[in-house]
This record gives C-alpha cells, sequence and structure tokens, in this order.
C-alpha cells in the first residue's frame, strides 16, 4: 500500500509546476498542530520564499488555489500560520485506499523507502561487569532494528562490545535478538587503520601510547592505544571502517549519555578516514544512576511488570531513574502500553464475536468483502486517516531513530479506534453500514499489531 505521503505529494508537486517552483524543492508533509485546522500540513511556502522572492504566505496562496482544483481528493485547503498549508481530504480519498489496504493487508505497516540500503546497528554497554551492566542500550538497538527492516533496510545487528556482561536470559526475557555478526577481532586491520589515521595527521604521541586529535570534529584527544594495545574505541572504528568499506551505508551506534564522547570520537575517526559525516549516527539515552544494580532491578522489574511494559519503559524518551519492581510501572504505562493492548485485545474479541451476534439476531450474514462507501462520519474519517498513516510513521520513526514516535502513534491510534467503537454502532446497524464498520475495525485491530510488532512488543492474548 502507497503511504499517505506518496499519495499526497503528486498533487503537491503539480500545483508547485504551476507556480514555477523549482523542481527540487522538497517538500515536506506533517500533521496540524491542531486537528481543526486539517488533516495534513505543509511548510513547502517556507522554502520557495527565497526562490520566487515573494512572502510565504502569498506564495502559498497561489498553491492553495492550484489544488483547490482537486475536488475528488481535497475536500478543503486553506493558508494558516503565515505560510503554512492545512489539508483536508475528501471521504472518498480515505474510502479508496483503505479498500486498497483491505485488498492487499501484506506488507502493511512496511514500506520500501530504505530500497534495500545495508545498515548496521550497534550498541555500547555501559558497564563493568555482572551488575553494572546497561540494558537498555541493546532494547532500543534492538527495536531501531526492527523499525529501519520495515522501513526497507536490509539491517543486520552487532555485538563488537555491548554485549559484554549482559545476562542473556534478561535479554532474551525482554526480546532482544541476537547480534549476527559476532564479536571483532580485527588483528589484520587495526594495524592499517591506526597507521592511515597517522597519516592523515590525526594521531598524536607515541606508537604504544597513541591519541586521535579530533578537534576539527568537536572532541579532545581519545587514546587509541595503551600499552600498545588497541582501545576500545580503535577497535570500534577500526569495525565501523571496515563495514562502510565492505557493504554497509550506515552504521547506527547506540550509547548512553555517560559514553557521548566515545561516540562521538568513532564518528569523527570515520570521518577522518574518509566516510560521510553522517556514516555513524549516534543514538543516546539516559541509563540508570551509578551504583544501581541493573539486573536485579529488571529481574524485579521482569516479575512485578512483564516484559512487555518493562520493554515499553525502556524505550520510552522520558525513562529516567531507578526500576520500580513492585508493579508501578503497570499503573505508569497504563496510557501508551495498557490502552493499546487493551484496545487491541477488545477490537479483536468484537470481531471474533460479530459472527455470532448477527446470527443470533438473524441479520444477514457479514460480506467480508463488503463496501467502504458508507464510512463518512467524523469517527470514521479520522479512524481511516490514522490507519493509512502506519507505514509514514514507522518511516518516520527509522529515519529519526526514534521508537517514541510509533509508541506516541499506537497510543493516539487506540484513543481514535475507541471513540469509533463506542460512538458508532456495529451489530445494530443495517448491513451495508455494519459490514463497512466491521471492515474498519479489522483495519484497526491489524494496525495496532503491526505497530506493536514493530516495537518488538507481542500483542497480548488477554487483559
Amino acid at each position: 500500500m502507497q503511504q499517505l505521503r506518496e499519495l499526497l505529494l503528486p498533487l503537491l508537486r503539480d500545483a508547485l509546476d504551476s507556480i514555477g517552483a523549482p523542481p527540487e524543492t522538497p517538500v515536506v508533509l506533517d500533521l496540524p498542530r491542531k486537528n481543526h485546522r486539517g488533516e495534513i500540513a505543509t511548510g513547502v511556502a517556507f522554502r520557495l520564499a527565497g526562490p520566487l522572492g515573494s512572502p510565504p504566505e502569498r506564495i502559498a496562496g497561489r498553491i492553495v488555489a492550484a489544488m483547490r482544483k482537486d475536488g475528488r481528493r481535497i475536500e478543503r485547503i486553506e493558508v494558516a500560520g503565515g505560510g503554512f498549508i492545512n489539508i483536508t481530504l475528501t471521504p472518498q480519498f480515505y474510502q479508496s485506499h483503505l479498500a486498497e489496504l483491505l485488498a492487499r493487508p501484506e506488507g502493511y505497516g512496511r514500506n520500501n523507502g530504505g530500497a534495500g540500503a545495508p545498515v548496521a546497528v550497534d550498541h555500547l554497554a555501559g558497564g563493568s561487569g555482572r551488575g553494572d551492566a546497561e540494558y537498555r542500550g541493546p532494547v532500543i538497538a534492538d527495536t531501531i532494528a526492527r523499525m529501519l527492516r520495515r522501513a526497507g533496510h536490509t539491517v543486520a545487528i552487532l555485538s563488537a562490545t555491548g554485549d559484554a556482561g549482559l545476562n542473556g536470559d534478561i535479554l532474551n526475557r525482554l526480546g532482544v535478538e541476537p547480534g549476527r555478526l559476532g564479536s571483532w577481532d580485527g588483528r589484520e586491520t587495526i594495524g592499517a587503520t591506526l597507521a592511515e589515521l597517522n597519516d592523515r595527521g590525526a594521531t598524536t604521541g607515541a606508537a604504544g601510547n597513541a591519541r586521535l586529535i579530533a578537534d576539527d570534529h568537536g572532541d579532545a584527544a581519545f587514546p587509541l592505544t595503551d600499552a600498545g594495545e588497541p582501545t576500545m574505541l580503535l577497535r570500534m572504528a577500526d569495525r565501523y571502517h571496515q563495514l562502510l568499506l565492505h557493504g554497509s551505508e550506515k552504521i547506527v551506534l547506540v550509547t548512553d549519555e555517560r559514553h557521548a564522547g566515545i561516540s562521538r570520537a568513532i564518528a569523527a575517526a570515520c570521518t577522518i578516514l574518509g566516510h560521510p559525516p553522517d556514516s555513524i549516527r549516534g543514538v543516546l539515552y539516559t541509563g540508570l544512576p551509578s551504583g544501581i544494580d541493573r539486573e536485579a532491578a529488571l529481574r524485579a522489574s521482569l516479575d512485578a511488570n512483564g516484559p512487555q511494559a518493562t520493554r515499553l519503559f525502556m524505550l520510552r524518551g522520558d525513562a529516567h531513574g531507578e526500576l520500580p519492581g513492585d508493579g508501578r510501572w503497570a499503573r505508569t504505562l497504563r496510557d501508551p502500553l495498557h490502552a493499546i493492548q487493551y484496545t487491541h485485545f477488545t477490537v479483536g474479541t468484537m470481531l471474533d464475536a460479530a459472527g455470532r451476534l448477527v446470527a443470533e439476531r438473524g441479520a444477514e450474514p457479514i460480506d467480508r468483502a463488503a463496501s467502504i462507501a458508507p464510512l463518512v462520519s467524523p469517527p470514521e474519517r479520522e479512524l481511516m486517516r490514522k490507519l493509512l498513516m502506519l507505514p509514514w510513521i514507522i518511516e518516520r520513526g527509522a529515519l529519526d531513530l526514534q521508537p517514541r514516535i510509533i509508541i506516541d502513534y499506537l497510543n493516539d491510534l487506540a484513543g481514535v479506534a475507541r471513540v469509533f467503537y463506542r460512538s458508532c454502532r456495529i451489530i445494530a446497524e443495517e448491513s451495508g453500514i455494519r459490514d463497512a464498520r466491521l471492515r474498519l475495525l479489522g483495519a484497526a485491530h491489524m494496525a495496532l499489531g503491526e505497530g506493536l510488532t514493530a516495537l518488538g512488543i507481542p500483542p497480548t492474548q488477554s487483559i
């Protein structure tokens, strides 16, 4: 199924061509800050102020005038905020593409934006052995890898240094896939990498105690060797250098904020070695306070809150502090996780019961291929819009390397689905409306399940 963005871009491109905009003008689509202002927003007019020599608001007005001609897909379009354009699409637009989704559900929640580009995902743990290992990094790295695959990338999960000192049973309970490329020896390449850094004038000190000079990249000198042995920095820089030379286009390095310096130094070393500056993308997270026994805290949370709630808490951007082991997570996570799981389970139960309830009423049997043309009410439109956004949301999460984007979307989708099934009668309606709403409910069930799976969280089978 095409992404919502891909469906709208041709309309915008035609409008931009009609006003003489440069053909290479980038177009970004987003959500309006206020729902009543529209369903999709773009600020492309601000990018055109320079090339077209006109205020953004005037340019936006010209774009709006050109797009208003398409009444089949655009119900309302207006200028807001000095140059932003807000678009409301017709029910027929959503119906046609929801029908496409329902006819070919395979691949829903996935797209090929990554075009198979190879990406390696690694994490740098902050621990120094048993009881002081950092488990949040592997969970985040594992989730980013899942998101990148759904966005069309070929992904390799590394385990160069990140799994040292971590308990395999805990990682397994958290649903973390093991690293696939194993540890890195590097004995045949580290010497050449160090020599290349030296030839490029990026090292200082004696050979046995060399340091990386990366001031131009925002870092101080970092040790490359210590008493003749390669440091973690040199080993990781060498591994990433080899991966980038032999297939990987990018490497995502997940590390806690205490190791931000070495993460930047690794990226600087790869840039010095000739790779593009964005070849290494860092993802920082806040770990547990020093002195906390992470293994004991995680076992307590896994036992009290369950692996799903624990994993989701570790993915949230606002997860700080000591891990509670008394069940409090399940309550603090009620909005994101409980609401998503509850809605998915409830919708599934409604779908399972629909056939029986219809038979008990002696009503016309359910048509699983019924037309969805009756879906025109505001709750139905909002749910259709949300459903068509899932591939776009997963791509955004993958591009920004932020699982929280998917969590927030699923929480919103669950709320929209609950509004729909609480305000729109289903079984008691005449068969055409009933069956269309059941198909919409089925799509919501599928989207919630796909989103949870993208986060590495299996949908619950009971509440």
